[in-house]
């Protein structure tokens, strides 16, 4: 399936598999996505803005300069999904499976990872101020260049150890 720059914004295509589609720079704006399967889609560039994406399953696909803010992703399978550049500001993935999903100069400020499985994930150049790890299980395993816990304008880059300790730090703040 391809489709390309048009918006599908409130579709309902829960349930549906979607396995391979092309879909650079769709508009899936407040859409029902539940359980929508987009194994090894192309989503480059798509914006997802309070789009319900919750059980979906992403495995292996490519989501780099996608819009997912305020989206609700709880218990999606993101394995290996990459995200460069791509904008998770206040998107609900609670419980979602991150296993070596690779997250670059993505934007996850107050960004609900309660839960997650982030095992071998990367987080290199990523925005991450107020973002809610608490329980996330693989933490130690993150890979980061180094992470911006600063205020929007302000950034504050934290690299080497610093990452994993403030990492863990806040996989476990109540």
């Amino acid at each position: 399936m391809y489709f390309s720059e048009i918006d599908l914004s409130g579709i309902d295509l829960s349930n549906k598999d979607l396995t391979s589609a092309i879909l650079p720079e769709v508009i899936f704006r407040g859409a029902n996505l539940q359980n929508v399967s987009f194994n090894y889609s192309n989503l480059a560039s798509c914006d997802f803005f309070m789009a319900n994406l919750e059980n979906a399953q992403l495995v292996k696909a490519i989501a780099d300069y996608a819009d997912f803010e305020n989206a609700r992703m709880q218990n999606s399978n993101l394995f290996r999904t990459t995200f460069i550049e791509s904008n998770l500001t206040n998107a609900d993935l609670t419980r979602a499976n991150l296993e070596k999903a690779l997250f670059s100069e993505a934007n996850l400020e107050n960004a609900i990872l309660i839960n997650v499985n982030i095992t071998n994930a990367s987080i290199s150049k990523c925005r991450v101020k107020g973002i809610n790890l608490q329980g996330a299980l693989g933490i130690e395993s993150i890979q980061a260049d180094w992470i911006d816990i600063g205020k929007k304008g302000d950034p504050k880059r934290l690299v080497g150890k610093d990452v994993l300790n403030w990492l863990v730090e806040n996989a476990y703040r109540l």
